[in-house]
């Protein structure tokens, strides 16, 4: 988990390059963030799901999501959680909406748990 921004991020973000279950990675993401679009609070942006670089425009290295791809969790994701501010504000979600955010965010993570023991059950 990171602020901020409303993105799920996928290796590899400190070059861009792709992964060969990059495909499996974009499907569980839109999953989560499907699942969370269909709870969140109208004024929160829609998340985002890519290649950390694509989607941010920038690479960044030692990341969360790369770390564990590399170690062999092959769906490694980091959430970029919303901010409704812009600037360093963004950082610094409003009090009145932690709870909000936090179900979502849980609703989306259960959503793509889902999504895995799909492709887990498929091998």
């Amino acid at each position: 988990m990171h602020s901020f921004g409303s993105y799920i991020l996928y290796p590899w973000g400190h070059d861009g390059s792709l992964p060969p279950n990059a495909f499996a990675l974009h499907l569980v993401g839109v999953e989560m963030a499907d699942a969370i679009t269909n709870v969140q609070l109208p004024n929160f942006p829609k998340y985002r799901v890519g290649n950390a670089v694509t989607t941010l425009g920038y690479p960044a290295s030692g990341a969360a999501e790369d770390y564990a791809h590399m170690r062999g969790v092959p769906l490694s994701y980091t959430y970029e959680l919303p901010g409704l501010r812009s600037g360093f504000q963004g950082f610094h979600l409003d009090p009145r909406y932690i709870r909000q955010v936090s179900e979502e965010t849980w609703i989306g993570i259960v959503a793509g748990v889902r999504r895995s023991l799909q492709f887990a059950s498929n091998k």
